[in-house]
């Protein structure tokens, strides 16, 4: 059992994903929607198994992309190159740190609004290249320095990212820039950087938390004020526990009961490329089903998404079909990347873990695209070899 789950590491911890939004949606609406949550996972174990009976993924892991394969020094000074001058040219579009400027603000509505805002007008190469430096290049060179043991740049890459990941203003930013290199450390039992990753974690966190609490209006539109006289442990204890098991089960819940009940399948409009073809207008319901779901933060004047589990965003737009659509989806990523990184569990943790948990609350197309899933696998092809020659990772 335990070398089926070690071989099948991917689609394994989906369905353990799987499970725990079932606890969620339970809680929320009872049976009414585990149907929905079968059919997926019963189409994503069936293509899985098809493609692993008549595909050939373990030819994948000599992967290699031949007219880039330079001299590995070039390499890494391309690399920290490429973080450090996208950093600049970031910030100098942006007129500085954004998250400077949200000490000068005074309502929650204010922050919302510069967080979703950032790149509003900025050239959209800058933003594409900013997503792909916190969530790709900046991880991946942090990981990558710290197999090549070089201390000085990892902890430059460090500082680096914590104060990237709080000018960007979003929690996930530090998260996924951290991510991969802090599985690494923990596997490698290498503590003074294990303990360095998780104070940039702990310091970037709590000050977006804190900012974030000092302009916190927690007054609700009847003119109530929430009071919860619980100890602050058990009140953070019960928040995560809630925010893990049942928020994500939640949200999916929500979004089956009000489609299409209260908003039709989109037939394809849910995807720009689609709905370009098409020559209609792209429709996002993350948006557009934020007034429905949670119409009391919008009574407050607030702004938002209701981000959603992968398969989700398939059902939306073609119904019990879209399940279907989205358990091949997977089924074909997931063996991709296990051929790709067969004989490798620990690069394959560093870099798939975190996408892969992610799952939960994104579409599987937007971690791969603009989420930099993908561009990961890429820079991993790309410097492999180096590793093996150090053998640092490899079972």
């Amino acid at each position: 059992m335990l070398k089926l789950i070690k071989d099948h590491i991917s689609i394994s911890l989906f369905m353990l994903l799987m499970a725990l939004l079932s606890i969620g949606v339970i809680v929320y609406s009872g049976t009414t929607h585990l149907d929905k949550l079968a059919l997926v996972s019963g189409a994503l174990i069936f293509f899985y198994w098809l493609l692993n009976k008549w595909g050939g993924g373990e030819r994948l892991k000599n992967l290699s992309i031949p007219f880039l394969n330079m001299e590995f020094g070039l390499m890494d000074k391309l690399l920290l190159a490429g973080c450090l001058l996208i950093f600049i040219a970031d910030m100098v579009v942006l007129g500085g740190p954004p998250g400077i400027k949200a000490f000068g603000l005074s309502k929650i509505s204010e922050l919302t609004e510069l967080r979703g805002t950032i790149h509003e007008g900025s050239p959209k190469i800058i933003a594409y290249l900013s997503a792909f430096n916190l969530r790709a290049f900046i991880p991946f060179a942090i990981l990558h320095f710290l197999i090549k043991k070089k201390n000085s740049i990892v902890i430059a890459l460090l500082v680096l990212s914590a104060f990237y990941g709080f000018s960007m203003m979003q929690k996930s930013y530090i998260l996924s820039m951290m991510m991969p290199g802090l599985i690494y450390t923990i596997y490698k039992r290498k503590w003074y950087h294990m303990s360095a990753i998780l104070a940039c974690i702990g310091v970037v966190l709590v000050t977006l938390t804190m900012l974030s609490v000092s302009l916190e209006n927690d007054t609700l539109p009847s003119g109530k004020t929430v009071v919860d006289n619980r100890p602050k442990a058990v009140r953070i204890i019960v928040g995560l526990g809630n925010r893990i098991f049942i928020v994500p089960g939640e949200i999916v819940s929500e979004w089956f009961d009000h489609i299409p009940e209260d908003k039709p399948f989109l037939n394809g409009d849910g995807y720009p490329i689609i709905a370009k073809i098409k020559g209609s207008q792209f429709r996002n319901y993350n948006v557009e089903l934020y007034p429905i779901i949670r119409p009391d933060y919008v009574k407050r004047g607030l702004t938002g998404t209701v981000n959603v589990a992968t398969f989700v965003r398939e059902y939306a737009n073609f119904g019990y079909w879209g399940l279907i659509l989205s358990g091949f989806i997977l089924a074909l990523v997931f063996y991709t990347i296990q051929g790709i990184f067969h004989g490798d569990s620990l690069m394959f943790a560093c870099i798939n873990l975190f996408p892969i948990l992610l799952l939960s609350s994104s579409s599987i197309l937007t971690i791969l695209i603009t989420g930099g899933w993908a561009m990961l696998i890429i820079l991993y092809i790309l410097f492999k070899a180096h590793y093996k020659s150090e053998a640092p990772c490899v079972e």
